[in-house]
């Protein structure tokens, strides 16, 4: 195992976060790098957390400032509450694990920022990683999703029970509706293929080792996981 830099999370966001110049433009909107307490701390936690931030902090392809970044060691819903309760219509959040690219032509393939700068001049409520396995309650997977706040009343938007409609069509496998419709809130969309395209979650609790080798590859090599 590499070595990090920083001895714990918290310091290594005591020292990425600054509160510099942002762009007036984007001032309304919130990136929120959510805590992945499944991962211990380490250089690849570092890294996942650093190429977080790298790619979401500004710009279609990131690598630069102006996106207002916050980090949730907890409950995403106080987040939530906290950045809508200071004017922000939408949020971006990203768990700690995702890989967001930015090498899309951003022509004919977006990045995933470009993405949720269209998901905001949309109508959509929310679009997530939803899965509905048929013997367990519908949730999302908190590894990405985004949110138009305005129209959110402050629900629990993670777990949904059993009482749901949803698409009779999968994104994969045949728990992974493209929407899904619970009481009392607007309908939730999954991400489209060509969405998750230049994304992809290492889920590094199920083989650490591995997923950790994966990541080394990636980020020192160019290596792209398959």
């Amino acid at each position: 195992m590499v070595q990090s830099n920083y001895n714990t999370i918290d310091d290594f966001i005591a020292h990425v976060f600054s509160n510099g110049k942002h762009f007036s433009k984007y001032n309304h909107l919130a990136f929120i790098i959510l805590e992945n307490h499944e991962i211990p701390w380490s250089w690849y936690k570092e890294k996942l957390t650093q190429l977080l931030c790298w790619n979401m902090q500004g710009g279609v392809t990131g690598a630069g400032s102006g996106h207002l970044l916050y980090f949730c060691k907890g409950d995403i819903h106080e987040t939530l509450r906290k950045v809508k309760d200071e004017g922000k219509t939408h949020a971006m959040v990203c768990q700690v694990g995702m890989v967001l690219s930015g090498f899309a032509n951003q022509v004919t393939e977006k990045t995933p920022i470009q993405n949720f700068y269209e998901f905001v001049e949309s109508d959509q409520f929310m679009r997530a990683h939803i899965l509905a396995r048929s013997d367990k309650p519908a949730r999302i997977h908190q590894q990405h999703f985004e949110i138009n706040l305005t129209k959110w009343d402050g629900q629990d938007i993670v777990k949904f029970g059993t009482d749901y409609v949803r698409s009779k069509e999968n994104i994969h496998d045949d728990y992974t509706p493209y929407w899904i419709e619970v009481p009392n809130l607007p309908r939730i969309d999954n991400f489209t293929p060509d969405q998750r395209t230049h994304k992809w979650f290492t889920y590094p609790h199920r083989n650490y080792e591995e997923e950790e080798q994966k990541f080394y590859d990636y980020v020192k090599h160019d290596k792209k996981t398959s």
